[in-house]
């Protein structure tokens, strides 16, 4: 099967995933594609797996990261050592948490982390997609063969 473009291949876990090839393959045989494919899926699975723990893990840290931040400014000498004029007031708290470098790396991990969980989960059901396909087509191609045989043996 052609596409009209090409599917980026996926490194997980160092190990580079064709999707394209995957996703273009032809199965004339369902025995092929019940082992290549399910394995992918596993693979893909676990993968998933991982992403999904750095995510909710990501996440407590942007907590934890903004509850530390809050406490720190909420010290009027602190607020001062770190440059903010004034009294530090609930807005202006919030603001300076905003504005945390560490606190931004660890959301650009999350973000990052948010849209490979996306991407994975959309792979996964490609694969399964894929794999039933194969398994009805292959279904298909029996049923019809039988009924061509059972024709066959009625003429007689």
């Amino acid at each position: 099967m052609s596409l009209p473009f090409k599917i980026k291949r996926v490194k997980l876990g160092g190990v580079y995933i064709d999707v394209h090839e995957l996703m273009t393959k032809e199965y004339p045989d369902v025995g092929e594609a019940a082992t290549e494919l399910p394995a992918h899926i596993e693979y893909v699975s676990a993968e998933l797996q991982s992403m999904v723990l750095s995510k909710l893990n990501l996440k407590q840290q942007i907590k934890s990261k903004s509850a530390q931040l809050y406490f720190k400014f909420r010290n009027p000498e602190n607020w001062t050592a770190e440059g903010y004029a004034g009294k530090p007031t609930d807005k202006g708290v919030e603001q300076a948490i905003e504005l945390d470098a560490e606190r931004a790396k660890i959301i650009e991990q999350f973000n990052s982390t948010s849209g490979w969980v996306i991407r994975l989960s959309n792979l996964l059901q490609s694969l399964q997609l894929k794999l039933d396909l194969v398994r009805t087509t292959e279904a298909t191609k029996r049923k019809l063969v039988l009924d061509s045989d059972d024709t066959e043996r009625d003429e007689d």
